[in-house]
């Protein structure tokens, strides 16, 4: 399961970039069907994170600490995990470069390795985050922020509900979902 410094050229006939949810689920689906597969996944993080929990989090209906795992815990046995980050993709030779100089060729190449967060694309976000009540359910370090400050959304005191809501319904009442805090 863990990177098994093969040499310089590692070979497998699915790769998959991204050891996220997506990644590690779409793996796993494969192996429920052939278990035979030869899947190699490429991660560089020693943990995983379950990141649609955090919304859950921000509600205050999840335990933040239940969404992070060692990624050895959560990748499939039959996968074998390079805990590495790829740096360069040649799709014509079907070749990927490794952050560490290893090259790894494939037969079917899967890419999904999430997102990168760009605080500082909003001006003055990076310094506000994490204060004055701003947070983010797309952070660990700040899905719980309300909890921390016993601020809680809207929508968990009875204020606001989202569309089709069973509360809303039974009320008749069609608010916005506009969390305060």
């Amino acid at each position: 399961m863990n990177d098994q410094h093969w040499g310089q050229t590692i070979s497998a006939d699915i790769v998959v970039i991204g050891g996220g949810t997506a990644g590690i689920g779409f793996v796993a689906s494969l192996l429920k069907r052939d278990p035979g597969l030869d899947i190699t996944v490429i991660e560089p993080s020693a943990q995983h994170y379950y990141q649609p929990a955090w919304t859950l989090v921000g509600g205050g209906a999840y335990d933040l600490k239940h969404t992070v795992r060692p990624m050895s815990s959560v990748m499939p046995r039959q996968a074998q995990w390079l805990q590495a980050a790829v740096s360069h993709i040649d799709p014509q030779s079907r070749l990927l470069t490794l952050d560490d100089g290893r090259s790894v060729t494939y037969q079917n190449l899967i890419v999904c390795p999430g997102l990168r967060l760009a605080w500082e694309k909003i001006e003055g976000l990076q310094e506000t985050l994490g204060q004055h009540g701003v947070t983010s359910n797309y952070s660990y370090q700040h899905a719980a922020l309300h909890l921390a400050t016993g601020r809680r959304p809207a929508w968990r005191q009875g204020d606001l509900y989202p569309a089709g809501h069973p509360d809303q319904m039974r009320r008749g009442t069609a608010k916005s979902l506009v969390p305060v805090v």
